[in-house]
């Protein structure tokens, strides 16, 4: 959109500098004076050739010649040439000025505006955009569903193919959607609520820039975007995690110890007990992950966390026997032990073989109060590495972005589902209770807190070409302007057009009463007069022109 924006810009500067130069010359021919001279009539057709558009219009019809009560000479071939060229000219001008318009129109449609279309909202309907990629189709779990008589549309996509801007307190999100038969589709929406299944960084990706379009427009999501903003750096939750074990202490919350360093630089001085292992930045799967054994490989390891120019942290090696995964989705809980098979010192790495098991008191305490943070964690899940000595370490925790395991997922899918439709049931009865409020509060006690919903309703109800009022009055003002001054330098053009047939009907007059008798002497006077005052009338028409087109363009 941007693209296309700029170019119809980059055109219309060009033709404004092209029909600059070329206004300039036609104003040298109307106050040359000479009308008549050899070559005349090449040197019209060489300028209507340069000012001609690429689509002309039907020309205008001809202006007769004003009525002279003076003996004219008959018709000669200079005179008929010229009543062509001026013909032709006219034509001409009337063709650029149909284009300056629509020109004008291209450009106060996209450039001022900005070329920012909201979208058609149908009141009858919510809009659940789900961030996940598409081995599933969430769709199929919210058919049917309804929220207050308000039908469930689901749009599904990730973030690496979403944009999302937010504009007057909404948000217009747009994704390219393939369908088979059908092929690529702009998928363009103003989402109601969020479901987000994708981690918000990984290594090398980051969508932050996503997060806060749909945090400016307040949109509620699962987990929420606070939340979600939080588990942006996995430092800053375990941070939180201490916290916790501050409060429920060691025994009751037992965190593997971990160090920080904020850079490279502070690594050699600080060297942790070896062997452990080093995580750079923020990744998920296992990435960024490396086992230090020794003192040489923790200053290779270093020298990489040199070149990646982020943070790291390190933890002490443990010698694993399984890890345990246990889930919260709103009140289900679940926990599953995973084992490896292939001798990997990740746990998690090569094969493994996974087992569904109970969740017991302390999986629920410890997983109940990780839900706690950062306002309130609808889905989380917790990863804790047993060691063969049967010590159990909390390493992390991860957000709605959780992978699902087992032969459970399809039912750990529908419990999410369930959650989101009872947030959303939530949401809309606290949104239909502040709106109520609003209308029934005095006229000018515009509080904050309905004022976005009360906005949202408005545009809901607008169509798909709406666009915001605020530029639309500013291009159709200046769209308006334009035609005006199109307009009067075309009726400038027809003016100075018919005062130069004037005066030469009234050159051609004058030379024929000389001719023809010594009684039309008398007369001969009357011509010179009124040829003038054409001259007069000429230039104030040229002046009131230039004016014009001064006025669209700016200075010549």
């Amino acid at each position: 959109m941007q693209q296309s924006s700029s170019s119809q810009k980059l055109n219309f500067s060009a033709f404004k500098s092209s029909f600059t130069s070329n206004v300039v010359a036609l104003k040298r021919r109307f106050s040359s004076g000479d009308l008549e001279n050899e070559g005349y009539e090449e040197q019209a057709k060489e300028v209507i050739s340069s000012v001609q558009p690429d689509a002309v219009p039907a020309p205008l019809p001809p202006v007769p010649p004003p009525s002279s009560k003076t003996i004219s000479a008959p018709t000669s071939p200079s005179r008929s040439s010229s009543v062509n060229i001026f013909q032709k000219l006219q034509s001409s001008v009337s063709g650029v000025a149909s284009n300056i318009s629509s020109n004008i129109q291209q450009f106060t449609g996209t450039g001022l505006s900005g070329g920012v279309k909201i979208p058609y909202k149908d009141p009858t309907t919510l809009i659940l955009l789900v961030i996940d990629d598409h081995n599933t189709d969430w769709s199929k779990y919210f058919k049917s569903k309804r929220i207050q008589n308000l039908e469930i549309q689901v749009e599904q996509c990730e973030f690496s193919e979403i944009s999302v801007v937010a504009y007057e307190s909404i948000v217009v999100a747009s994704y390219i959607q393939y369908q088979t038969g059908v092929g690529r589709q702009l998928r363009q929406f103003i989402p109601d609520f969020l479901l987000i299944r994708q981690n918000l960084r990984d290594a090398g990706r980051d969508f932050k820039n996503a997060l806060l379009a749909f945090m400016y427009a307040g949109l509620y999501s699962v987990n929420s975007l606070g939340a979600i903003y939080n588990f942006q750096d996995k430092p800053w939750v375990f941070a939180h995690m201490l916290a916790i074990q501050r409060k429920l202490g060691k025994d009751n919350f037992p965190i593997i110890e971990q160090n920080f360093y904020p850079n490279f630089n502070l690594m050699g001085g600080f060297v942790p007990r070896l062997p452990c292992v080093l995580k750079i930045g923020h990744a998920h799967g296992g990435l960024g992950k490396i086992r230090v054994p020794t003192t040489n490989d923790y200053a290779d390891a270093s020298s990489v966390v040199a070149v990646t120019g982020t943070y790291c942290t390190s933890e002490p090696y443990v010698e694993a026997r399984c890890d345990v995964h246990i889930q919260k989705i709103g009140n289900q809980y679940k926990a599953f032990m995973r084992k490896g098979i292939v001798g990997h010192w990740k746990s998690s790495g090569g094969s493994t073989m996974l087992e569904q098991i109970p969740v017991t008191e302390k999986y629920r305490m410890w997983v109940d109060n990780v839900a706690t943070l950062f306002g309130g964690l609808d889905v989380c899940a917790l990863e804790v590495l047993v060691g063969k000595d049967g010590k159990e370490w909390i390493i992390e925790v991860n957000d709605s972005a959780l992978s699902l395991m087992g032969e459970t997922q399809e039912e750990d899918r529908r419990h999410i589902a369930e959650l989101v439709l009872s947030r959303m049931t939530f949401v809309q009865e606290k949104e239909k209770e502040r709106v109520k409020y609003r209308r029934q509060s005095v006229d000018g006690e515009d509080g904050p807190s309905g004022e976005r919903n009360l906005r949202r309703e408005s545009m809901g109800s607008t169509s798909s070409s709406t666009t915001s009022a605020l530029p639309n009055a500013a291009a159709s003002s200046i769209q308006s302007a334009a035609s005006s001054a199109v307009s009067a330098a075309a009726q400038g053009v027809s003016s100075v057009s018919n005062k130069l047939f004037s005066r030469q009907n009234s050159q051609q007059a004058g030379a024929a009463g000389t001719e023809t008798t010594p009684a039309a002497s008398n007369t001969t006077a009357t011509p010179t007069a009124n040829a003038t005052n054409t001259d007069s009338e000429l230039d104030t028409g040229i002046s009131n022109l230039k004016k014009t087109f001064a006025g669209i363009f700016g200075d010549m």
